[in-house]
């Protein structure tokens, strides 16, 4: 049996899988509470796995994962395993077994019969440009593990490419690439053009070129988004920029191509929450897949959803009260059993449902604290933890599919753990949770979807500036959809208005007395 690590492509087939299924999450390692995991993972180099979840076929996948992209071209660490929930027993995974596994979900998903036979796209080979024209394709070829586009850096400045002339070059090759590439987008008339560049003797694109194109009709944005990615993943991959960074770049870019006219493809591109486009890795079906555009990452906001440490992000001081409220990173090691405990309470049973065996408390956990669209914190009181916080960007989040989400939405989830009282502050915490967010100036306004059977964890926030919606039926609850904007809290307010942030804790000083809060 070949492992999928020493299997030619696999590595191609797992990102393209990743790519067209979505029962998968990054799960951040290693375990503690489940102990089959916990012996197996820490055999393991590597903290970051994605986890494929093939619960319907009982099963579950784990690749290491040496780097996770946002384009979805990973770079895997190491052979993966299965692990069967029903025996508890791990072992590696044979490419025969994934492709069985695979089948069996997309037959389910796609409510046809697959086969388990699957598309090998094969690796791309470096060719000699043709009188000094390349294509996008050559520019992420490797010879000798270095891509095209850093030999030619290299090559005309003698010297190690540095981010700055990185990010020009990527600039450079956007301008050329993006106007050739828009014409009779969004029309029945839209042919993918096949496009050639040309390189300077710096290594920089000077002039781009349309050669016979390929039929690309229904999924041109899936089209002009190819040019891009290949060379937005690669960057990454080899450590020169982050990805993060270079999507930010492009949709600046988006947006000064489409600026004067209102009625541009691009502006929809811009704005379009998901991208279709026709799936290619089961072969002999006529399917159409949709992932979340790229481009929107420009209003992830990076330090709020992947905190780099457990300090705390923020805080402030009600002297009324004699309160300091803190908010800090999630700590498996420190807040497992806490929340535990608190999602078995009584009062949360009911409104939650989260009342979880500690394994499957902890895969949640495990996965959230991974996941670049979401990430949990705890809120202190004096020092004493009395909240659960999440916040996830509302655009790749279930929610998005109820509503018309757009890009600067984020949202949260609360649970205020005590009962007493005299320990709960609803509406410190609401204001504090409030201040930092709406620092961000990448977050337009704030949603959620309370369960509608939490009456007053509602209240509390139609307290502070939030505005209830329509009644949602979502699977797993009927909710109440509301919205908070910058204005409406601070009408409720005011003086929250005018405070500054001291790094590196992010503690609010306010610039007139805070009494009468």
């Amino acid at each position: 049996m070949q492992s999928l690590k020493d299997s030619t492509g696999i590595d191609v087939l797992l990102n393209a899988y990743c790519r067209e299924f979505r029962n998968w999450a990054p799960y951040i390692g290693p375990a503690v509470y489940d102990k089959a995991l916990r012996d197996k993972m820490q055999q393991c180099d590597t903290r970051l796995y994605i986890r494929i979840d093939f619960t319907m076929q009982g099963s579950e996948v784990f690749v290491p994962v040496a780097y996770q992209s946002l384009t979805g071209d990973h770079l895997f660490a190491g052979p993966a395993w299965e692990r069967i929930p029903e025996d508890n027993t791990i072992h590696i995974l044979s490419a025969e077994r994934f492709y069985m596994l695979a089948s069996a979900y997309a037959t389910e998903r796609l409510q046809t019969s697959c086969t388990g036979a699957f598309a090998m796209t094969d690796s791309i080979a470096l060719v000699a440009p043709a009188n000094g024209w390349y294509r996008p394709e050559d520019l992420t070829s490797a010879q000798a593990g270095t891509p095209l586009i850093v030999s030619l850096l290299t090559r005309s400045s003698g010297s190690p490419v540095s981010e700055e002339r990185l990010l020009r070059w990527f600039i450079r090759y956007t301008t050329q690439v993006l106007p050739q590439l828009v014409q009779d987008a969004g029309t029945d008339r839209y042919t993918f053009p096949s496009i050639q560049i040309r390189i300077d003797e710096e290594g920089f694109p000077s002039g781009c070129r349309i050669a016979e194109g390929t039929d690309g009709r229904g999924h041109w944005m899936h089209h002009i988004l190819s040019a891009f990615m290949p060379l937005v993943a690669t960057i990454g991959r080899q450590g020169l920029m982050g990805e993060h960074d270079l999507l930010k770049a492009l949709y600046a870019q988006f947006k000064i191509q489409a600026a004067n006219d209102t009625e541009s493809p691009l502006q929809q591109l811009l704005s379009q929450r998901n991208i279709m486009c026709t799936g290619r890795l089961l072969t002999g079906e006529n399917y159409t897949i949709s992932y979340p555009n790229p481009l929107q990452e420009y209003f992830r906001t990076r330090h709020i959803l992947m905190p780099e440490n457990k300090e705390p992000v923020f805080q402030r001081y009600f002297p009324k009260e004699d309160i300091t409220v803190s908010i800090r990173p999630f700590d498996h090691d420190r807040d497992m059993e806490r929340v535990y405990e608190w999602f078995h309470a009584e009062h949360a049973k009911p409104i939650w449902k989260m009342d979880w065996p500690m394994e499957q408390l902890e895969l949640f956990y495990r996965t959230i604290t991974a996941n670049e669209a979401a990430h949990s914190f705890i809120g202190e009181i004096n020092g004493e933890p009395t909240f659960n916080l999440e916040v996830y960007w509302a655009t790749r989040d279930l929610l998005g599919e109820y509503y018309a989400v757009q890009p600067g939405d984020y949202g949260t989830h609360l649970l205020i753990a005590p009962t007493d009282k005299k320990k709960k502050f609803p509406s410190a915490t609401m204001q504090t949770i409030l201040d930092w967010l709406f620092t961000e100036p990448l977050i337009d306004r704030l949603v959620g979807e309370g369960s509608v059977e939490s009456v007053a964890a509602l209240m509390n926030k139609v307290h502070v500036g939030f505005r209830l919606d329509s009644v949602l039926e979502m699977p797993h609850k009927r909710s109440h959809l509301n919205f908070c904007r910058r204005e409406w809290y601070w009408e409720r307010f005011p003086e929250n208005r005018n405070f500054t942030l001291t790094a590196p804790t992010h503690k609010t000083t306010l610039h007139e007395p805070a009494a009468s809060i």
